[in-house]
């Protein structure tokens, strides 16, 4: 199975990650607590945005079910 995301670590606790099919970029910043910048996305920000975008989908499709 081919990659889809290539992910590089940029100095400062950055990372940038590319969608290879796409060619879509997301940059990740460690929080100003955790001693990175905050000018970007923090990995946890997107954990979560993940989860929930998963959760609404299956939230939806059992409110469809249940109609």
């Amino acid at each position: 199975m081919a990659h889809s995301i290539e992910v590089k670590y940029v100095p400062g606790l950055r990372t940038e990650s590319t969608h290879l099919a796409s060619g879509v970029r997301i940059f990740t910043d460690a929080p100003v607590d955790n001693l990175g910048r905050g000018e970007s996305f923090s990995p946890t920000d997107l954990a979560c945005s993940s989860h929930n975008a998963l959760w609404e989908r299956n939230h939806l499709l059992l409110f469809q079910i249940n109609r």
